[in-house]
């Protein structure tokens, strides 16, 4: 139930920072490296491993609110695919 509340919270965050910051809509190359090894890991069935290490660059992208809603509607589907 915890895990689905938080799944919500960061699918509501996905949609909200694009909308905010609508003329910066371009990921920078290490958000999009980091998406795509976290996509890898899931297809490998290694979500565990991909929503630690998108929590981790989480942390790093507070000025980039693009990047984040990107990052979090990938660890929305991490996090989703662990369950």
């Amino acid at each position: 139930m915890r895990r689905s509340a938080a799944v919500l919270c960061c699918l509501l965050l996905c949609a909200a920072a694009p909308a905010a910051h609508a003329g910066t809509t371009a990921l920078t190359k290490t958000t999009y490296d980091a998406i795509q090894a976290a996509q890898a890991q899931l297809d490998a069935g290694k979500a565990g491993a991909a929503a630690v290490a998108l929590r981790a660059l989480l942390g790093t992208l507070d000025a980039l609110p693009y990047d984040q809603a990107m990052v979090l509607q990938t660890l929305a589907q991490a996090e989703m695919a662990r369950d």
